[in-house]
């Protein structure tokens, strides 16, 4: 290295490059603050996703692609262990840890070795605290101030609102208790508190029947061109008389849910003879927390170890307002602990030991009581377990000519993950060898309730479904015994791997690189033996 003039500086750089010489894998690392520096959209802040999709090979949508391998074939691991979830052995909200905390993130983008149990990965590296105290703090935040009106919305209605605030902060530095203990140079901590809150409001455009079309009134119920629309009698095929379903043919049931749910039309609109479509004003508020903290203890120089909380939850607030449904709840929390020991026992002799459980906690509710509209509709028939004990949830009413409602389902589950690992790193003259086993459990226990009923509307009998269901003549309709009358569904399964990797250096300028791993998934086992 040629020594700079005085007015020049020297740059001596450590980053790792991409094409490793001494090894068949390819890597990337990127510091953590570089991340925090990107202009990303206040929505997606903290969506790893978005920002893994955008390096060269990958491609992201609901799972990250690199380099043509399928999103399952890319593992994501914090601090070494899986981000995994339970349920069918998918990534767990891979995007769940706050920007702040990352340290680095390590991308294997092709042949990981042996030690990983897919062919690309995607390692971050969290931070733990110094000998001195940092501290930061931030807020994003968009308004629907600055947007244009959506062309969607109705000359003379309010525009839509919406809020959107990313905002939090960051401590980390030395354990220090004045008089009572110094943790410099041996205990640390970080800690980074990151809250988002989202409301929104605005104008949401549906179909409702007018006045006349709940009377069974379609005298005026025209195509666009103008020509009258029949509707048919099931009875004898041929349009109703002044095509009029007779007031004693009307379904009661019908016109009692159109007063309850359905307000009459007030915008004016071509389809369905003008005034089909009315203004509802929706709102729901989406809001979640991320906290984050570790701890770190140098025992010696030989012995160290750290404690790492993360959990990112939802409060109460959460909601989602839908239309005949009411405020729909679905309140969770995802938790992580982690532990991790390392031990040096030589020069050449090195353990790593990690434990970490994962789950997801999660409670669904209706804003509405099954009982009620089942009572309003006059529907009988379906068991009582769907409705009885305060169990909330509507029918699934599908009708042809006017929009439906969405709901979440009545439900509690909960997904939790133990993992054991331990690592092993021994270099032995021109090999350096790593061996090491991963055993983990899985537990995955659901307790979700069926809609009590579903019926379909499609206009099989009168040719427009809104009239089958003023006649009370759905397409096909359906019950379930809910399989969670039997109680819940709790699966556990066990899965084991371990590998060995060797690189051995023949040369100054050849390297082999060689590894065995072998991955079983145990069968699941439900625990009341209710199915195999």
């Amino acid at each position: 290295m040629e020594v700079g003039e005085i007015t020049e500086t020297v740059d001596v750089s450590d980053a790792p490059p991409i094409l490793e010489t001494e090894s068949a894998t390819t890597t990337n690392t990127i510091e953590g603050s570089l991340v925090i520096r990107l202009p990303v959209a206040v929505a997606s802040r903290n969506d790893l996703k978005s920002t893994v999709g955008k390096l060269p090979g990958s491609v992201s949508a609901n799972q990250v692609s690199i380099n043509g391998a399928r999103g399952a074939q890319t593992s994501w691991d914090v601090d070494g262990l899986p981000n995994r979830g339970p349920n069918g052995g998918g990534m767990m909200e891979e995007h769940s840890i706050n920007y702040e905390s990352v340290k680095s993130w390590k991308y294997t983008l092709v042949n990981a070795n042996a030690e990983s149990p897919s062919p690309t990965q995607i390692s971050l590296l969290t931070r733990s605290g110094s000998n001195d105290f940092h501290g930061s703090l931030y807020w994003d935040t968009h308004h629907s101030a600055f947007d244009a009106p959506p062309h969607a919305v109705p000359e003379g209605f309010q525009k839509p609102f919406s809020r959107h605030n990313w905002e939090g902060l960051h401590l980390s530095g030395p354990v220090y208790i004045p008089k009572l203990y110094d943790g410099r140079n041996r205990t640390f901590f970080m800690f980074t508190l990151e809250l988002n809150q989202a409301p929104t409001r605005g104008a949401s455009l549906f179909t409702t029947p007018t006045e006349a079309m709940r009377r069974g009134d379609f005298s005026d119920f025209r195509d666009p061109s103008g020509e009258l629309i029949p509707i048919k009698d099931p009875l004898t095929g041929q349009p109703f008389p002044g095509n009029k379903i007779p007031v004693e043919r009307l379904y009661p049931g019908a016109l009692r849910f159109f007063e309850k749910f359905y307000p009459l039309p007030n915008v004016s609109t071509p389809l369905f003879n003008n005034n089909a479509y009315v203004d509802d004003f929706f709102n729901y508020n989406i809001s979640s927390r991320r906290a984050d903290l570790r701890f770190d203890q140098a025992i010696s120089n030989k012995n160290k170890f750290f404690f790492r909380y993360f959990r990112f939850w939802n409060p109460s607030s959460q909601f989602y307002t839908f239309f005949v449904s009411g405020p729909n709840q679905s309140n969770w929390h995802f938790d992580q602990y982690q532990f991790t020991d390392t031990h040096t026992f030589g020069p050449s002799l090195l353990n790593e030991f990690r434990f970490g459980i994962n789950q997801i906690v999660n409670t669904q509710r209706v804003g509405a009581q099954a009982k009620e509209l089942l009572d309003l509709l006059g529907i009988q028939g379906v068991p009582e377990v769907l409705y009885s004990g305060n169990i909330t949830g509507l029918p699934a009413l599908s009708i042809t000519g006017i929009t439906g409602y969405g709901q979440f389902s009545h439900g509690n589950s909960y997904q939790r993950l133990w993992d054991f690992f331990d690592n092993v790193t021994f270099l032995r003259k021109r090999h350096s060898l790593k061996f090491g086993v991963n055993t983990r459990k899985d537990v995955n226990y659901n307790l979700f309730w069926p809609k009590p009923g579903s019926f379909a509307f499609t206009g099989v009998f009168t040719g427009f479904g809104l009239a089958d269901f003023l006649l009370g003549l759905p397409l096909s309709s359906a019950r379930d015994y809910p399989r969670a009358a039997l109680g819940p569904d709790q699966r556990v399964g066990w899965y084991i791997g371990w590998y060995v990797q060797d690189d051995f250096k023949l040369s100054p300028r050849l390297t082999l690189n060689f590894g065995l791993r072998w991955d079983v998934n145990l069968p699941a086992r439900e625990i009341h033996d209710l199915y195999s």
